[in-house]
């Protein structure tokens, strides 16, 4: 007969190592989450005001939501490069020594965006600040891809049929869709049938927050498909995109959801 001490001591293990794969599998699902999230980047070149490229220069890239901070350093060519930040407001801030801080403010990051942000010290007292306000329209240099956003706030006043967002992605140039007169708002009854600069429809990807939304094995279609009430924007990529969206031949599709 097995003695009740030892009875005790066996459940007590069995207790501990199912305690132990369930925080290891918590920990694996935080990490998946963390992931799969929309980002995008800043980078930019810091002079000064000769144009000579300042290297070693400590930039601070901070969410105005969040108040969290990323750091970076300029390399030998003045350039730096900050990736993988979630949608939202930022300031950048740069800083060097002989010279007055640069801070830039009102830089939005738009879904798979990459925005420049160029800083131009002026020689003064490190206490000293140049605020810059980086809200005008920019044109896009660093990237070669062909892509258009619709941000939350425009989201919210275009009337789409069905209040399906799949109708957004029709709003961008090269895109010829073939969708039905109505479209349902369920992932199972609404219709994805758009092409892109000439390309099959089913060569689209869909994601939403960095993780793919489309169903592959049972001929097509959206798994989930999100309110457009939920959306904090709307981005697609048309072509010539980076290829860590390379899954598909068309256009990828990237929608973000609102936080908090």
């Amino acid at each position: 007969m097995q003695q009740p001490g030892r009875c005790t001591v066996s459940r007590l293990h069995r207790a501990i190592c199912r305690d132990a794969v369930r925080l290891s599998l918590l920990f694996l699902l935080l990490g998946c989450l963390a992931l799969a999230q929309e980002t995008a980047s800043i980078l930019g070149t810091v002079t000064d005001q000769s144009g000579a490229v300042v290297p070693n220069a400590k930039v601070t890239i901070t969410s105005t939501g969040t108040g969290t901070s990323r750091i970076a350093t300029s390399n030998q060519a003045g350039n730096y490069d900050v990736a993988d930040l979630p949608i939202g407001a930022y300031s950048v801030k740069v800083d060097a020594p002989g010279f007055k801080a640069y801070q830039a403010t009102q830089v939005t990051l738009n879904v798979n965006a990459t925005l420049r942000v160029d800083a131009v010290l002026q020689i003064g007292q490190a206490q000293e600040t140049v605020t810059v306000e980086a809200n005008a329209v920019q044109v896009q240099v660093d990237t070669s891809e062909q892509s258009n956003v619709i941000n939350g706030t425009q989201i919210t006043r275009l009337d789409t049929n069905g209040r399906n967002p799949v109708q957004l992605a029709t709003l961008v140039p090269g895109a010829s869709g073939n969708l039905p007169d109505f479209n349902a708002p369920t992932a199972l009854a609404s219709s994805e049938n758009i092409s892109f600069n000439g390309q099959r429809s089913q060569h689209n990807v869909w994601r939403i927050d960095g993780g793919e939304a489309y169903d592959r094995g049972s001929g097509g279609g959206l798994e989930v498909n999100p309110s457009p009430d939920a959306l904090a924007e709307f981005r697609v990529l048309a072509s010539n995109y980076s290829a860590e969206f390379g899954a598909g031949s068309g256009a990828t599709i990237n929608m973000a959801i609102k936080n908090g």
